[in-house]
């Protein structure tokens, strides 16, 4: 039997070519590298056969760190990638996104009003059509937001949507609670 996490980050330390992104984490609270041999290693001791690496939010989009550890061990690991849909050179990498070793999909995050206007604004009309037509599996976020996706997947019924967390808004309870 395997046992398959479907949603890992790996990140390489802090350096000017990897900035962790301004305000994301105080100067002594940056997080220490999570790079392919840390992952496998907790993998082993959990007895986790196969992962889904996700690439953080924030990153720039960037995808090679995990694209290189899916390449290294494609018996363990799988990448749901990033992936800048304002950037007008986005849209010449959709149709030949999975032939990138190792790459299942897409990962989109609308969990906020930093990023859930994507989905109402007309930014990403160009894309849903595309990603449809690829045949690209999108792993979204979007608690509280199912009613834009349902427009969406009404209009592009080819659309291969995995939904996080069933679309739940989770609420705040208090400075230690949830979020």
């Amino acid at each position: 039997m395997h046992i398959v996490d479907s949603q890992v980050h790996l990140w390489a330390a802090e350096s000017p070519d990897r900035p962790w992104p301004p305000g994301r984490a105080p100067e002594a609270q940056k997080p220490y590298p999570i790079v392919k041999e840390t992952m496998l290693f907790q993998m082993d001791l959990a007895k986790v056969s196969r992962v889904v690496i996700v690439p953080p939010r924030g990153r720039a989009n960037r995808n090679d760190l995990a694209l290189e550890a899916a390449r290294s061990y494609p018996d363990r690991f799988a990448v749901m990638g990033r992936l800048a849909v304002q950037k007008p050179e986005s849209r010449a990498v959709v149709a030949d996104w999975r032939k990138q070793p190792g790459m299942l999909g897409m990962r989109f995050t609308f969990h906020n009003e930093h990023y859930r206007h994507l989905l109402t604004d007309g930014s990403m009309d160009w894309f849903w059509p595309a990603a449809e037509k690829a045949g690209i599996p999108l792993m979204v976020l979007v608690p509280g937001a199912l009613d834009h996706l349902d427009r969406i997947a009404g209009k592009h019924p080819g659309l291969k949507l995995v939904i996080d967390h069933v679309g739940i808004k989770r609420a705040r309870q208090g400075a230690q609670g949830l979020r």
